[in-house]
């Protein structure tokens, strides 16, 4: 909470005072972490406020996993995320099958809950000191996950079952990633990832995705103009200000509001 609510509400807030499009009609469903829940209802993304939807998918998470941990036994939490994952590939194939629209499919909690929960399992077997980035069959499931990922559709054509079982594939190779890196993974690709502006951003890439809808409504139009005398370049550098622009706001929201904040955490 310390850490995600406070600047997803400040954002909210600014979005609301500057009057960004479909920011005040729809602000209370955003203001209970809701949003995905509206977008599903209305069948429709909000261009400004569209990627709203994903925070209250992780806040819904987060509301009902505390209770998972603290109810249910060790082995009991093991097998529900052992189940549930499977689950969740049914729930992707069945959505079609049942005519449900492709955007409450992506939106609600169920679509995103195979990442959510693999990543708990992983942590809950470091934890326990179950699992290494170096077990051979973890290696084996992250890099053929990636493999099949990136190159079925290459080889096998266009599949409704890659297009289902692509996230899943890709959450087991990024949390090998995750486990590689908190153990301190050595070699270039790891010495580029503890790279220090790479951390940095990492710091307040939260803050970016947060904010940079917003700047792009406040600010495109005003840069486009301001490139367009460059012709092919007006896109590139409209872009590239606008990811700019966003990294600084978010910057300075870590400096001063966010980690000021996020100090309390040790109280609790």
């Amino acid at each position: 909470l310390l850490r995600l609510a406070p600047v997803f509400y400040l954002a909210l807030l600014l979005m609301y005072i500057f009057n960004v499009p479909n920011t005040r009609e729809t602000f209370w469903w955003h203001i209970f972490y809701l949003s995905n829940i509206h977008f599903a209802i209305t069948n429709s993304y909000h261009q400004y406020v569209a990627h709203l939807w994903s925070l209250a998918v992780e806040f819904q998470f987060y509301l009902v996993w505390p209770l998972v941990m603290l109810f249910l036994s060790k082995k009991a939490i093991f097998i529900s995320i052992l189940v549930t994952v499977p689950a969740v590939l049914t729930y992707r194939f069945l959505c079609p099958v049942l005519g449900v629209p492709e955007i409450a499919m992506w939106v609600l909690p169920p679509y995103s809950l195979d990442a959510l929960l693999l990543g708990a399992l992983l942590a809950l077997l470091s934890h326990h000191g179950k699992i290494s980035s170096n077990d051979w069959w973890f290696k084996i499931c992250a890099w053929s996950g990636a493999t099949i990922t990136a190159f079925g559709g290459h080889i096998f054509g266009p599949s409704e079952i890659l297009v289902h079982t692509g996230p899943t594939l890709l959450a087991i190779f990024f949390s090998w990633v995750v486990l590689r890196a908190a153990e301190g993974g050595e070699g270039r690709p790891w010495k580029i990832l503890q790279n220090k502006t790479w951390v940095n951003i990492g710091k307040i890439s939260y803050g970016i995705y947060v904010f940079h809808l917003a700047v792009q409504y406040l600010l495109e139009p005003k840069l486009k103009t301001l490139f367009s005398t460059t012709n092919a370049w007006t896109d590139i550098g409209t872009a590239m200000s606008m990811m700019l622009i966003s990294t600084a706001l978010a910057t300075i929201s870590w400096r001063y509001f966010e980690e000021p904040i996020n100090r309390y955490r040790r109280h609790f």
